[in-house]
């Protein structure tokens, strides 16, 4: 559910509001009215997923999508010669209601985004093979991350837990002999390997462990 939202906000919010304004001028949706919209919709479907990027870069780049298409509309009209199809007015002011719209549309979905996640059901639960500085930095991305469904329940790793005793606070969940039965037993949803690939002998063994999870 959460996907397609994402996919749809926009293009549906672009058509909303070329249809709304042109009512609000027009008192009616003509034929021109409802093409414009099925193109600001085949342009803009489906929509980008963004709420893993900044707020600031997120609100910047659909700006700029929108004058790209807002440009792109308004070229060919005047090449068909059909903005006259169109009031002024509406026009006008679609130029200002649109990435208003739009960006609004968004930081509303950003702030139900953590609401929508726990409707879908119980969360997705991770592991991380690798207790190393990149495995580290990944389990406080999953854990700090609102827009995310997966609950990570710890690491595991073939390293004397003295030799890993900075990252102490993380979960120990034994070594990667025993990830295969761990997994199978707790029904993990998500396996990250957090190895440097000079240990390529041992991913391919653990990924032939995994098989059957």
């Amino acid at each position: 559910m959460h996907q397609l939202i994402e996919a749809l906000l926009c293009p549906c919010v672009l058509v909303a509001t070329i249809l709304g304004v042109c009512f609000y001028f027009d008192d009616e949706i003509t034929t021109a009215t409802l093409i414009a919209s099925l193109l600001a919709f085949s342009v803009t479907f489906p929509g980008r997923p963004r709420l893993q990027e900044s707020l600031l870069r997120s609100v910047a780049f659909i700006t700029l999508r929108w004058f790209t298409i807002a440009s792109l509309i308004i070229f060919l009209g005047y090449a068909t010669r059909s903005l006259n199809l169109f009031h002024k007015d509406a026009i006008a002011n679609w130029f200002w209601i649109g990435p208003l719209a739009q960006v609004g549309s968004h930081l509303l979905f950003r702030a139900a985004s953590p609401w929508l996640l726990k409707l879908q059901g119980q969360s997705r639960s991770a592991v991380i093979v690798g207790m190393n500085d990149q495995g580290i930095e990944l389990a406080k991305r999953i854990k700090s991350n609102p827009y995310s469904n997966a609950h990570l329940v710890g690491f595991f790793e073939d390293r004397d837990p003295a030799r890993v005793s900075q990252y102490a606070n993380w979960p120990f969940l034994g070594t990667t002999a025993q990830l295969s039965h761990f997994c199978k037993l707790n029904h993990i949803d998500l396996i990250y390997l957090s190895l440097p690939m000079a240990t390529q002998d041992r991913i391919l063994k653990i990924l032939d462990d995994l098989r059957d999870t």
